[in-house]
């Protein structure tokens, strides 16, 4: 393998990057302004991006399950080129991933039986893990699955569950042996129906149009075929799926970073200051080019994380260090976006003043900063917790 093919992807992962940019600069930019207004990605939209033949949420699973095929690192090709358009559509793509990794901890017959669901049929499934009292401790959960005859009963409450609205099923966290703590978790696929309500939604700062929600379980009743493999193994079916997420998501902030910086760019060129552009003065210039630099550095560190991923490497370490690092990326891109346009890059119709609201608010999905850092530091001092 030559120097060069090491620092390439793959061309079907470059055909689908292509592809992927083409259909977002045609179905997704012209419908933003419209997402900010009503808080809302269009329902046509939706259809588009989760029905064949674009189906995005399917990129990485295996083709017996009516995924592609194309790996963790073809979604996050994917994720990249979504996010430099809208971060909210982003977040619908990701939730997909994120939903359909946890189900491959399950039975041969739940994998067939829920992932074309989710491949094939465009249904939308929601990750629900975090509660209105604990987001890093995902431990500390209170939702329940008590056994009752062929069936589970969930009680409980989740927070911040982004397209809840949308979603036909639920991906949840709950204890089944409380007594156990983190050992008495499980995970089940429920779907929407009796025993399932939206409560509150929450109106973050950013990312209009994702639209997360309280999502009530009471007396909800699942067949216990819906127990996502073992259990009290959920905990650590949810934690190795985030491991696997975290990249797709890195990968996110990515293209929200290059959207950021590509409009300070531009700025930059066309803006003038004492009869110079902007960019001819290093107090402009030289941020952005750090951030670049930046930039490129987390690429490599997101797109390695995905190949090693694909090639069947624990990537617990590699994965928080990627969303990590992006995150800090993500937040500098922005902050000197707004920097570049002064006054105009804290008004509405500026895309800035939308990529430094979906920033602040994206960067805790999936594990805060800190977190990340704590699985990082775990990986170096106390390996064997890897």
């Amino acid at each position: 393998m030559s120097i060069v093919s090491l620092f390439e992807l793959p061309p079907e992962i470059l055909e689908l990057k292509k592809k992927v940019r083409e259909f977002a600069e045609k179905e997704i930019r012209p419908l933003v302004p419209e997402i900010e207004k009503k808080n809302k990605i269009p329902d046509e939209l939706i259809e588009k991006i989760y029905n064949p033949p674009n189906a995005f949420q399917a990129t990485s699973f295996p083709k017996e399950y009516g995924g592609k095929g194309m790996g963790v690192l073809g979604f996050t090709a994917i994720a990249e080129e979504i996010a430099y358009f809208n971060g909210a559509c982003g977040i619908l793509v990701e939730i997909g991933e994120l939903s359909g990794s946890s189900i491959l901890f399950g039975t041969e017959n739940q994998k067939k039986e829920f992932l074309p669901k989710l491949t094939q049929e465009g249904k939308i499934f929601a990750f629900a893990m975090t509660e209105p009292h604990c987001g890093s401790d995902a431990a500390a959960i209170t939702t329940t699955a008590e056994a009752d005859g062929d069936e589970y009963v969930i009680n409980g409450r989740k927070w911040y569950i982004s397209f809840a609205d949308e979603a036909q099923y639920f991906v949840i966290t709950a204890k089944t042996s409380p007594e156990k703590g983190a050992r008495g978790i499980s995970l089940f696929v429920a779907e929407k129906g009796p025993g399932v309500r939206l409560g509150k939604e929450l109106i973050p700062m950013g990312l209009r149009g994702h639209r997360p929600f309280e999502v009530i379980f009471e007396n909800c009743r699942v067949p216990k075929e819906n127990l996502i493999g073992e259990e009290g193994r959920g905990l650590g079916y949810a934690v190795r799926t985030l491991h696997r997420c975290r990249i797709s998501l890195a990968a996110g902030y990515l293209g929200l970073a290059r959207a950021a910086l590509d409009k300070a760019i531009e700025y930059a060129k066309e803006r003038k200051a004492f009869g110079r552009s902007l960019y001819e003065f290093q107090a402009i210039s030289f941020p952005i080019a750090e951030a670049l630099a930046d930039l490129e550095a987390a690429r490599l560190l997101v797109y390695k994380a995905a190949w090693m991923y694909d090639k069947g490497e624990n990537v617990a370490k590699e994965s928080a260090m990627a969303k990590e690092l992006a995150s800090r990326v993500l937040l500098k891109a922005v902050d000197i976006a707004v920097t570049t346009l002064g006054g105009y890059g804290t008004i509405e119709d500026f895309d800035v003043e939308r990529y430094y609201r979906d920033a602040k608010t994206w960067v805790f999905a999936q594990g805060t900063p800190e977190i990340l850092k704590l699985t990082v530091s775990r990986s170096i001092f106390e390996p064997r917790r890897r």
